[in-house]
């Protein structure tokens, strides 16, 4: 058993007893880390500090050698980012990016990806609220492909022909992994994309969304689905209830 010191990100916490939690850590070099954090919930409720989702911790534990879960020994809190929970879209989105870590096995440090999520969480806390739908789309892609799964959107994934920017429709497909092109998507499955929604989708994964986006629920939806399937998840985000409504509501109150 040796002591290690890590810079990680609280994705998630449960209550393990009365007055300890487990908690999921995203570290830099380690990948997601799973500790027993004793006492924790008597000490934030006599005033001691508490551990707030989403925030980067320094975290010292005792890691136990073939071992799942280890023992949390002290923290402190580096950034903390209660501005994520001023807003519910701005939770559900974080949530839902951490859930997409989550739903990754990750035993080895992917530097890329933390960085991804740490940038991407740092900008829900400060974004004005119209720009968090983009966000949430562009950085939710941006850690689908940290974690290998970039989508295919220039050129065809039937055919390999490069998608013309014409008036032709093509087709998203989520478990192919991107776009088939016109010819392609006559036989093959996935939601229509026109030119317009191909564009806005580049320029969402390229980290540059419009705002507004204009159908944010209808790109969440495919965001969600290719998710579903490359991470190899049986079960629906839970972040989704929440997160889906809220942003139909935002094409209602701008239906332009």
């Amino acid at each position: 058993m040796s002591l290690v010191t890590r810079s990680g990100i609280l994705l998630r916490s449960h209550p393990y007893s009365e007055t300890s939690r487990i908690l999921r850590v995203l570290t830099s070099e380690g990948g997601i880390v799973s500790l027993m954090a004793k006492g924790v919930r008597s000490s934030a409720s006599k005033g001691g500090g508490g551990l707030d989702h989403f925030s980067t911790l320094e975290v010292v534990y005792y890691d136990r050698e073939g071992r799942d879960l280890h023992t949390l020994k002290e923290f402190r809190t580096t950034r903390a980012r209660g501005g994520i929970g001023r807003e519910v879209l701005r939770f559900a989105a974080a949530a839902f990016l951490a859930e997409l870590v989550l739903g990754h096995t990750l035993q080895e440090g992917n530097p890329e990806l933390y960085r991804g999520l740490e940038e991407g969480l740092e900008a829900l806390t400060i974004e004005p609220t119209e720009s968090i739908p983009g966000l949430l789309l562009s950085v939710g892609w941006r850690l689908l492909s940290d974690l290998g799964f970039p989508p295919a959107l220039t050129t065809c994934i039937g055919c390999g022909r490069p998608i013309p920017a014409g008036e032709a429709l093509a087709r998203f497909d989520p478990g192919g992994g991107g776009l088939l092109g016109p010819e392609c998507a006559e036989e093959g499955e996935g939601a229509r994309l026109g030119p317009g929604a191909r564009e806005e989708l580049r320029a969402i994964v390229a980290g540059e969304p419009p705002t507004p986006v204009r159908r944010p629920d209808v790109h969440f939806r495919l965001m969600e689905r290719f998710a579903l399937h490359h991470l190899d998840r049986t079960r629906p985000f839970r972040s989704t209830g929440t997160l889906l409504p809220l942003l139909e509501k935002e094409v209602e109150e701008d239906p332009s």
